[in-house]
């Protein structure tokens, strides 16, 4: 995996979307992300989900870094992780962090799973989406929670709405 400090382009791509999603290393971005969250409707993300294993596997081929969004730990996370997990993605990205409690509760469930599905835990990075006013604030901590944390992510578009 090409150190995360040396990706410059990360690209998100809708989750549900395969012809999209194998297409992708044909971008030139050093990240590619199979985005959960916001670009998968609810009623899309078992598909998606299901697609995981062939598109980290590809996108890995191709040289790229492979990446997963998921949804919030409360609301669909835990299912996102489940269920992507054995496809094991380079980075998760979690969305809307606003506390630091937030990156260590995600980095203990992607231990579960590293742990589950025998891969070394520890080796799956996590990346913070900082997209509110308190998550800006707190960037610092939150950044710090976790020794798998290497970069972090900011949503102009979710911080000038907050």
């Amino acid at each position: 995996m090409k150190p995360v400090d040396l990706c410059r382009t990360w690209l998100f791509l809708p989750g549900a979307d395969k012809d999209v999603l194998m297409a992708a290393p044909g971008s030139g971005a050093d990240v590619l992300i199979q985005e959960l969250e916001d670009f998968t409707p609810p009623e899309l993300r078992p598909a998606a989900r299901a697609l995981s294993s062939d598109i980290y596997r590809a996108w890995k081929e191709a040289g790229c870094v492979a990446g997963v969004r998921v949804n919030r730990l409360q609301e669909d996370g835990q299912q996102d992780l489940a269920a992507v997990m054995g496809a094991a993605p380079d980075i998760v990205l979690l969305p809307m962090v606003d506390e630091p409690a937030e990156m260590v509760a995600l980095e203990e469930a992607v231990a579960l799973h590293e742990a589950s599905h025998g891969m070394p835990v520890g080796t799956t990075k996590l990346v913070p989406n900082i997209e509110t006013a308190r998550g800006l604030v707190q960037t610092g901590a939150i950044v710090g929670a976790s020794p798998r944390i290497e970069a972090a992510l900011l949503a102009a578009e979710d911080l000038a709405k907050d």
